[in-house]
Parts: structure tokens; C-alpha cells; sequence
């Protein structure tokens, strides 16, 4: 039986083990981008090209605002926000991963 192992998405190397070991997104470096007080966004290097693209960028909220864990900050909030400008960007999913969903 595999040990369960609990991994902090907003931590690089987590980041990395967590993708590796889940999903399609198997990457070779996580790199913790900077600005942004309410959510933690990471670049990530892709092993292999995903839809032509050699890095792909990785959004991760919690429930509080980044730079101050007192603050809360309501993930339904973020997620929706995030969403719909993504979807309204271009009209459309398009651009996109389709793993996202």
C-alpha cells in the first residue's frame, strides 16, 4: 500500500512531486513566480512540449490571502474570478488546457 503523503501546493518542490506522481503535466523545474499578494503562481517546465508549449503557468489558492494567512480570502471568489477571465479572454476556451476541467 502506497503512503499517502501530504504535499503544500504552494510549495515548489511539492508542486513538482504532486504533478509528477498525478498528472499529464510531468515537469522538470518549478519556479515560484513573484508579485501577487492573494495567490501562489508557479512557472513550470514541461519535460515534453503540452500542445506545443515548453512551460505552462500553475495558479494555486488558499483560503487567506498569500502574503497575510490571517486575511481570509474565499476560494469560490478566487476560482470564479480566475475562470472568467481566462473564458472571456478570447471568447473562448481555446487557450485554455483541457486538463484544467
Amino acid at each position: 500500500m502506497k503512503e499517502e503523503i501530504a504535499l503544500d501546493l504552494s510549495d515548489e518542490q511539492d508542486v513538482c512531486r504532486y504533478l509528477n506522481d498525478n498528472t499529464v503535466f510531468q515537469t522538470t523545474d518549478v519556479i515560484a513566480l513573484s508579485g501577487g499578494t492573494a495567490n501562489y503562481a508557479f512557472r513550470l517546465k514541461l519535460a515534453s512540449p503540452y500542445l506545443g508549449r515548453e512551460t505552462l503557468v500553475l495558479k494555486h489558492a488558499k483560503p487567506y490571502v498569500k502574503q497575510d494567512h490571517l486575511i481570509p480570502f474565499g476560494l469560490d471568489r478566487q476560482v470564479c474570478y480566475d475562470f472568467s477571465f481566462l473564458l472571456n479572454k478570447n471568447g473562448s476556451r481555446a487557450h485554455l488546457a483541457n486538463d484544467a476541467f
